[in-house]
């Protein structure tokens, strides 16, 4: 068993407060207002997010740990501290709304970035089988030993979770209710689509048996979601920090974020993704869903772009959503979800998803009572005679159907935890790159779903599909490794100034894609003979012919009219080109985008079948 780094402890809080009992205290609250204001002529407008000013409640990251000076100065200017996030080097602060206090707090050398504390949310046995992670595939691992983390609205020990005694073992509340159950229905669905052992439907009275993809994995629970399913940033933030600190004890090798935001600024000061990138450099392999948004064209950019974070962070495996068109358990004839969140990411253009795996009209346990079972449409409901021998046509209350990016992620949750029953000694960049270049690279060229009325095209190119379909027997055979000096990051893309019409995959000379590798070479991992050319979408020379991916076509998606043609995409700005066009805007809806609730209404969680 690995051994995780040890924890850092903020006893500076204690100086802190010390230190203000003392002198600080005889400070008027005018001479602070003064001090601020006088400080915020000298603000340093790059380290202040632009949806900061707007919000009573900022993270602030910090270059290195803070000194009680530096945390006595930001309480003189008037940022109150509420919550030290030591592993990310960040403070959660309540402040005043507007710019005077931020500003000051900018002038600080050691203050790194400042973002709101934004909102987050939500977004088998047929699904199981399809990615060959069924026992008699998987050679009859089961993820016994291995402890992964869901981040979530919280675990329910269902019977599926209990194998003789709750394999729930350790729950905790990060929303402030002081209560660890799933009351939105999301968090427990997600873990027995990871972890179930099928205990609900298995026996002599069923023909199906709805088990998870890793049946004996242990599930550690961080609530960071109420039972609106809508949770905030500092919250997954102290939820991974927590996970981080656990990992010794309870073995965490795999978080599980099957929730997410609209990108807001580069990976890099993304409070989210800095929080993952520690947990991932810790030894935990972190799977984020990749979003619900491929639908939405409020960019012009017939929703590629619109990854959500954490999942634009290059470390991560980033996962989208595929649909089972024959209910069958055969990946032959399965599509893209058209609500599956495309590429690049906004701001720095990494290229998402990593992979893609089922994700729809998935049955998993439910939760009576919960949000999510009493808004459920029938559709979403499971009939009884639909898995056992009955005539009855009643609704089970043990399981549910959902749909969405966060299911997606679930299943490559367990298939690492799978691939850790095997090796524990795989380091998270071994597992992404084996799930990548092991992953099923055969798509059709494109496939149309109609919903409402609406027609939505989806194009099976790097962008929307990845690496390829989750292959978990694959993934085990496997035994290429990366290397302690190399690093899986996804590469970032180009846009193509000379042709106008292709993208190129930029990498850093420690990434292992496209190196002297063999085992790792571009045209393995993602299917195509020259991927740095107009064949990175799947198919090889047929695919380039195909006018509607590359060419003038008005349907183009990446010719000079298309996507790329509008600067949305490939613009210079932060964020989509243009203040106009970013994500601080109303046009994105932050505090209800629960993965599957797309903009334009015609996506809901549960039970959506395209």
């Amino acid at each position: 068993m690995r051994k995780g780094p040890a924890v850092q402890r903020p006893g500076f809080i204690v100086e802190v407060w010390s230190t203000l009992e003392g002198g600080m205290k005889s400070i008027s609250r005018t001479l602070a207002l003064v001090l601020a204001l006088a400080l915020s002529l000298f603000a340093d407008d790059k380290k202040i997010a632009p949806d900061a000013g707007k919000s009573g409640t900022v993270i602030v990251q910090f270059k290195n740990d803070p000194d009680s000076a530096l945390q006595a100065r930001l309480s003189l200017s008037g940022a109150r501290l509420k919550q030290y996030l030591g592993n990310l080097k960040a403070g959660l602060y309540e402040v005043p709304t507007g710019r005077p206090v931020l500003n000051a707090i900018s002038n600080e050398a050691q203050v790194h970035y400042i973002t709101s504390d934004r909102p987050v949310a939500a977004s088998l046995d047929h699904a199981v089988s399809s990615i060959y992670a069924d026992f008699k595939s998987s050679g009859y691992a089961t993820g016994k030993g291995i402890t992964v983390a869901v981040i979530d609205s919280g675990v329910n020990a269902t019977a599926d979770l209990t194998t003789g005694v709750s394999r729930v073992i350790y729950r905790e509340d990060f929303t402030g209710g002081n209560n660890p159950n799933d009351q939105f229905g999301h968090g427990t669905h997600v873990a027995s689509m990871l972890g179930g052992d099928g205990s609900l439907s298995e026996g002599n009275k069923f023909f199906r048996t709805f088990r998870g993809v890793a049946p004996e994995v242990r599930i550690v629970s961080l609530k960071v979601l109420d039972a609106k399913g809508m949770g905030t940033e500092s919250a997954v933030v102290r939820a991974i920090d927590r996970a981080i600190s656990l990992s010794r004890i309870l073995n965490i090798r795999v978080i599980n974020l099957s929730l997410g935001r609209p990108v807001l600024e580069s990976y890099k000061t993304d409070p989210l993704c800095q929080a993952v990138e520690r947990a991932w450099k810790a030894g935990i392999v972190v799977v984020v869903a990749a979003g619900n948004e491929g639908r939405n064209n409020l960019a012009k950019t017939k929703g590629y772009g619109m990854i959500m974070s954490p999942g634009n962070d290059p470390y991560v495996i980033t996962v989208g959503a595929m649909k089972d068109m024959a209910n069958n358990g055969s990946r032959t004839d399965d599509q893209i979800a058209s609500y599956s969140s495309k590429g690049p990411s906004a701001a720095d253009h990494v290229i998402k998803p990593d992979l893609v795996a089922p994700g729809n009209m998935i049955i998993a346990d439910a939760v009576p009572g919960s949000l999510l079972w009493n808004t459920a449409p029938a559709s979403a409901k499971v009939k009884r005679n639909v898995y056992e021998y009955t005539t009855s046509t009643a609704f089970t209350s043990d399981y549910i159907r959902l749909s969405g990016t966060s299911m997606s992620a679930a299943l490559v949750s367990g298939a690492a935890a799978l691939m850790l029953d095997r090796d524990d000694d795989l380091s998270p960049n071994t597992i992404k790159a084996r799930l990548m270049k092991t992953a099923y690279k055969t798509f059709p060229r494109r496939s149309k779903t109609v919903v409402n009325g609406k027609t939505y095209w989806s194009y099976y190119d790097i962008f929307t599909v990845g690496a390829g379909f989750l292959d978990v027997q694959a993934a085990l055979r496997n035994r290429d490794v990366v290397r302690r000096t190399q690093s899986a990051q996804s590469p970032v893309a180009a846009w193509n100034k000379k042709t106008k019409k292709a993208v190129m995959l930029v990498m850093s000379q420690n990434i292992i894609w496209g190196g002297d590798e063999e085992a790792w070479g571009t045209n393995i991992i993602w299917g195509g003979d020259e991927v740095s050319g107009e064949n990175i979408i799947w198919g090889g020379d047929e695919v380039t012919a195909f006018n509607i991916i590359w060419g003038g076509d008005e349907e183009a998606v990446w010719g000079e009219s298309g996507v790329a043609g509008n600067n949305i995409i490939w613009g210079s700005n932060i964020i989509w080109g243009g203040d106009d066009n970013s994500w601080g805007g109303e046009s994105v809806r932050t505090t209800n985008i629960i993965w599957g609730g797309l903009v334009d209404e015609d996506v809901t969680t549960v039970g959506d079948p395209q």
